[in-house]
């Protein structure tokens, strides 16, 4: 009886080209890659950033490695806001925004929105709607 070598291992390169072809796809588009995720480093560039409406005010808070910031000194903030901070890998950050008409009879109702920046990415962000406006964004530093 005579062995054909050639027909009996074509299911086993078979499986050997869709494991290799898997594994290339895998590795190509990063099976588990996150988008929003930094690399890892010893410090990052944090950028705090909230967009107030027009005729509303806010008061805003973040933080700088483990102290807690007002924004402009716990004055009256107006218009599009950012501050960029460096803060050491590891640490929780938050900032949080809280906006309501100038005029406090107003009903007038509008968006806040408010972000979180890591490295030039924007990791977390809030829209808040309504006529008092408060939000909270939190992120864990890797």
């Amino acid at each position: 009886m005579k062995y054909n070598n050639t027909l009996n291992h074509l299911p086993m390169k078979k499986l050997i080209y869709y494991s290799l072809y898997i594994f290339f796809f895998c590795f190509l588009f990063g099976c588990s890659k996150d988008d929003n995720n930094p690399s890892k480093k010893s410090e990052y560039e944090v950028t705090y950033k909230t967009i107030i409406p027009t005729g509303f005010i806010a008061t805003a808070s973040y933080n700088t490695n483990e102290t807690v910031e007002l924004a402009d000194g716990g004055q009256n903030i107006t218009g599009t806001w950012q501050k960029i901070v460096t803060i050491k890998s590891g640490q929780s950050i938050n900032f949080e925004v809280n906006a309501h008409p100038i005029d406090v009879n107003s009903t007038a109702t509008a968006e806040l929105v408010s972000q979180i920046i890591i490295e030039n990415k924007i990791v977390r962000e809030q829209k808040k709607s309504g006529n008092i406006l408060v939000t909270q964004v939190s992120y864990e530093l890797p």
